[in-house]
């Protein structure tokens, strides 16, 4: 049922852990789990999709001990969040184990027995303890609490090749784990915290410690949801590239030559609609590029507000006035997806964790990311912002996914712009005299001195400017 080789370099169960830890792992031995965390903030969840995934990928049977919540109460809990062990009890690859009634150091040590004839008698790989707090509490002595370190819980991980996961309760406003003995001795430290940005919950797991493994990023963001229980973003895998591919795109009189999965950020003056001139980059980009007419990629629209509807029919209305067959742009339309995110209900990992899955799901040939500024000034912090972003550049610029990135401000908050360097090409749009649109380059790839200014009349834009609507009725 349960082979060793299959689970060696996966000790942890969920993926995008596994993978931003970069784990190489050759040693056969249990290992020792503590995650710990204040109470709320997922340790229970956690914990739970660790060993749900371990037996749904590798058929690795686990036993659950729970000295808080009763065996219906778990599995309705976990029910609701996509995890049903019911189906893995049934299997033979999940036990409960209901320790409520544990009172007293006699009785634990009964109960420990137990577990030790379970473990032998189904062959379990997996053992959670929910809380372990629970049992150091009864013991009360710190001496006592080492002993059940060095004895039990070595015999049951080292001796027996089981991993152990200890859930530990943290109180507010401490850091610290317990006697500090558990820390010092396990293998593996998760601290769960939860921090407030922009009013938005967000979850974080930190990576303390983790023996044998390179850890690159300590603190990963990661979403509670009805589908899963725990959603951790996926870390980026950059691939080389085989081809070097580029499409041209005018603005006024200069030409620029952008490379398919560039990354390109472009910052409208206030004064600018940024619905408007993303829909003329939309436009420009086709006409600049018939081909473009006839692919069978999708595109991605995507504005960090709830005015999407207003959008389609903006973007619609502009480029059926392009001078093509009749038919090719409702054709067209079919391939483009106009994805509206409402600030006021995502928090920054909620946006990006979403606009991973549909990307992945669609790999579209553009996307078009309308209002930098928005996701920036209402669910952003600068910290958990560059982690993501980042990633999410990596991510688009490996899948060879051309962005267009529209944000709102001036020439100066380019400068003060998280990850600005990390963008291929940066151009900044004003209005010009005479209603015309002038474009100033303030970076541009492989080009060491930029300077030239282009201005674009009035006449070039006027196709996505003016739009036909029906009169309301009364």
């Amino acid at each position: 049922m349960y082979s060793l080789q299959e689970t060696r370099g996966h000790p942890i169960g969920i993926r995008e852990i596994e993978d931003a830890l970069e784990i190489k792992r050759s040693s056969s031995s249990g290992l020792v789990f503590v995650i710990a965390g204040n109470p709320g903030t997922g340790k229970t969840t956690l914990a739970a999709k660790m060993i749900y995934e371990k037996a749904r990928k590798y058929n690795s049977p686990s036993l659950y001990i729970s000295f808080s919540e009763v065996r219906n109460e778990f599995y309705s809990n976990m029910a609701s969040m996509g995890l049903q062990f019911n189906e893995l009890e049934s299997q033979g690859l999940f036990i409960f184990l209901d320790g409520v009634t544990i009172l007293d150091v006699s009785a634990m040590q009964d109960f420990l027995g137990e577990v030790l004839e379970l473990v032998e008698k189904h062959g379990i790989r997996n053992v959670v303890f929910d809380s372990i707090t629970s049992l150091l509490q009864i013991i009360g002595e710190r001496s006592n609490v080492r002993e059940l370190f060095h004895n039990f819980i070595y015999r049951l991980s080292k001796l027996k090749n089981v991993s152990l996961i200890l859930i530990e309760e943290v109180p507010y406003g401490f850091s610290g784990i317990g006697f500090g003995i558990e820390e010092f001795l396990a293998d593996v430290v998760f601290f769960l915290k939860l921090t407030n940005v922009k009013g938005k919950i967000v979850r974080l797991l930190e990576i303390r410690k983790f023996r044998g493994a390179n850890i690159t990023s300590s603190n990963l963001p990661f979403l509670i949801t009805n589908k899963g229980g725990v959603t951790f973003l996926p870390p980026p895998k950059h691939k080389p590239r085989k081809s070097f591919k580029y499409f041209s795109i005018s603005f006024g009189n200069e030409r620029i030559q952008l490379l398919y999965g560039s990354q390109n950020l472009i910052i409208s003056n206030p004064k600018i609609d940024s619905y408007t001139l993303a829909t003329y980059l939309i436009y420009a980009v086709l006409m600049n590029n018939p081909k473009l007419m006839h692919g069978s990629r999708k595109v991605i629209i995507r504005s960090i507000d709830f005015m999407i509807d207003q959008l389609r029919y903006q973007i619609s209305s502009c480029l059926h006035r392009m001078p093509v067959e009749e038919g090719a742009v409702d054709k067209l339309l079919e391939n483009y997806i106009f994805d509206g995110i409402d600030p006021g209900m995502n928090s920054i990992v909620d946006y990006f964790d979403h606009a991973s899955r549909i990307e992945e799901k669609e790999k579209p040939l553009f996307v078009v990311n309308i209002g930098l500024d928005m996701l920036l000034e209402m669910i952003a912090d600068a910290e958990i912002y560059k982690q993501l972003e980042l990633s999410s550049i990596i991510r688009r610029y490996s899948n060879n996914i051309t962005t267009l990135y529209i944000m709102s401000g001036l020439v100066k908050d380019y400068y003060t712009l998280p990850l600005n360097t990390e963008y291929d090409n940066v151009m900044y749009a004003t209005s010009y005299v005479g209603g015309a649109l002038l474009f100033m380059p303030i970076r541009l790839r492989g080009k060491l001195i930029v300077g030239k200014r282009s201005i674009m009349d009035k006449k070039e834009f006027e196709p996505c400017e003016l739009f036909i609507s029906k009169p309301l009725t009364q």
